[in-house]
């Protein structure tokens, strides 16, 4: 199941204890915000994860985190697709 509130309460307590300076807790951090509706925050923070991965030469996940931004940016969370044997969000 799916909980916005919960994600992005350890979403952030991921971000402080990375002093934010990881992009993959970042990216994480901005899909939570997304998922709760805040576009405007979820669109800076990924645009922070964006700066550290292509700051890291890590250009493949950087072009993940471009597809999340402009999903954000038009207003829309992203979510990972369930895997084998999850369970479907009701």
């Amino acid at each position: 199941m799916r909980n916005p509130a919960a994600a992005l309460r350890l979403a952030q307590r991921a971000s402080d204890l990375t002093r934010s300076r990881n992009p993959a807790v970042l990216d994480t951090l901005a899909a939570a915000r997304a998922a709760g509706g805040d576009f405007a925050r979820a669109v800076a923070t990924a645009k922070e994860a964006l700066a550290l991965a292509t700051a890291a030469g890590k250009a493949r996940f950087a072009r993940e985190i471009e597809g999340r931004l402009a999903l954000y940016q038009a207003g829309q969370p992203f979510y990972e697709p369930p895997t084998e044997g999850s369970r479907k969000p009701p």
